[in-house]
C-alpha cells in the first residue's frame, strides 16, 4: 500500500492506515511533515505476526522536488505502552492481534517521509505441535531402522 498524507506546522497529525495484514507486505505509507512535527499513525493487526518497521526520508520529483524530512525518529505503541523506540528501524517484534497500535514519527524540516513494514505470520500452536510430532515420528523410524540393521 502506498499512501500520501499531509500534516502541517508543529501540530500533531493523526490518521489511521487500517489493518496492515490485509495490505501487501512489505508495505509503505508516505506522509508530508512540515516544520517540527510529531505525527501519530494508527494501525491494526488481524493476527499475530513477527514484524519489522523503519522510517526514512523520501524525496519526490513532480517537476519540482519535494525534499525529504529530516531528523526522523520512530516509536511503536500498543495503546499507551511503548513497544519500541525511539529509533529509525526495528525488527523481530512479536506482535499480537489488536486494533490499538500506532507509529509515532517525529522529525524536523518540511518534507516527505515513509513508514515501511515487513510482516511475517506467526505459526499457530497447532502447526508447531504437528511439526514436532512429525519430527518425533521420523526420529523413531530412523532409530528402529538403525536398531534393526545392527541386529541382522
Amino acid at each position: 500500500m502506498a499512501a500520501l498524507a499531509v500534516c502541517s506546522s508543529a501540530h500533531a497529525f493523526t490518521t489511521s492506515i487500517g489493518d496492515l495484514q490485509t495490505q501487501v507486505s512489505p508495505g509503505s505509507a508516505m506522509f508530508l511533515g512540515q516544520f517540527s512535527f510529531n505525527d501519530t499513525i494508527g494501525f491494526s493487526l488481524s493476527a499475530p505476526t513477527m514484524a519489522a518497521f523503519a522510517v526514512q526520508g523520501q524525496t519526490l520529483n513532480l517537476g519540482y522536488v519535494i525534499p525529504a524530512a529530516g531528523a526522523l525518529s520512530l516509536s511503536i505503541y500498543k495503546g499507551a505502552t511503548l513497544l519500541a523506540g525511539p529509533g529509525i528501524s526495528f525488527s523481530g517484534l512479536s506482535l499480537v492481534a489488536g486494533t490499538d497500535y500506532s507509529f509515532q514519527v517525529a522529525g524536523s524540516g518540511s518534507g516527505l517521509y515513509s513508514v515501511n513494514w515487513y510482516l511475517s505470520p506467526v505459526p499457530e500452536p497447532e502447526s508447531l505441535a504437528l511439526a514436532l510430532a512429525g519430527l518425533g515420528a521420523v526420529g523413531t523410524l530412523m532409530r528402529r531402522r538403525r536398531h534393526n540393521g545392527e541386529t541382522s
